[in-house]
């Protein structure tokens, strides 16, 4: 039932598992970066560590993405080549709803067998997770933006 490591990133990936790793790192990100902004608020952190951090982070969100795409498209059945072209930021904006939504084939194709049904409560969690992560980092660039307009550099 499941899957280990090495398929998952060389097999299908699942709209369920896909959006479900995907929500779950950014919850994790956006946290992170509250969590950053609140300690500059404080005086206990440097604005320039959560810059850094800022970035490290929203990379490791586009890193994550680039690994899980191409499983999600040979789920799909789509061409190999396709996952060449996900990482133009134009492209993910439409394909992302697609690739969580989407379900793909129910039976095996050219990429492998097809992944199990997902159960209801992992359905329910995915969408529990996914109006989380949009909710949490639409607070956390807000307080960022916020901190960053706020900030001002020592003379």
């Amino acid at each position: 039932m499941y899957m280990n490591i090495r398929q998952f990133f060389r097999g299908r990936i699942s709209a369920s598992s896909y959006t479900l790793v995907l929500s779950a790192w950014v919850v994790v990100c956006a946290l992170l970066i509250q969590f950053a902004c609140q300690m500059v608020w404080e005086e206990q952190w440097q604005f320039s560590r959560t810059q850094k951090l800022v970035g490290w982070l929203n990379t490791s969100i586009i890193i994550c993405y680039g690994f899980l795409t191409p499983g999600r498209l040979r789920d799909l059945n789509m061409p190999r080549w396709m996952s060449k072209f996900t990482p133009f930021l134009l492209i993910a904006v439409i394909m992302l709803p697609l690739l969580m939504l989407y379900s793909g084939e129910k039976w095996d194709n050219e990429f492998g067998e097809s992944p199990p049904p997902s159960p209801w409560w992992k359905k329910i969690l995915v969408f529990v997770l996914l109006v989380c992560a949009i909710q949490w980092m639409y607070e956390a660039m807000m307080m960022y933006l916020q901190l960053s307009y706020a900030w001002r550099p020592i003379d």
